[in-house]
């Protein structure tokens, strides 16, 4: 283990923690344990994106419709009070 163990959240067993002066005092150490850190982790973080992309897709999807209007009737419609500012949400 290298430097300090900071645990922020009684009861959780994460992977090992590294700091920045763990880092430039200690460089292949470090080097080690970030590529130990991110084999570990690398499935989880994949389903993570996965699902954040998904979720992402999906509120875009469905705000779709309100965020035109809104543009519509204040930016870009006809008699919109902000109408060529170029600005849009």
């Amino acid at each position: 283990m290298l430097g300090l163990r900071y645990d922020l959240i009684p009861g959780y067993t994460g992977q090992a923690k590294i700091s920045l002066r763990d880092i430039i005092q200690a460089p292949e150490a470090a080097t080690a344990q970030i590529i130990s850190n991110v084999q570990n982790n690398a499935f989880e973080a994949a389903v993570g994106f996965t699902f954040l992309e998904i979720g992402q897709r999906w509120t875009r999807r469905m705000l779709s419709r309100p965020i035109n209007k809104v543009n519509n009737l204040i930016f870009t419609g006809k008699g919109a009070p902000l109408r060529g500012m170029g600005i849009r949400i």
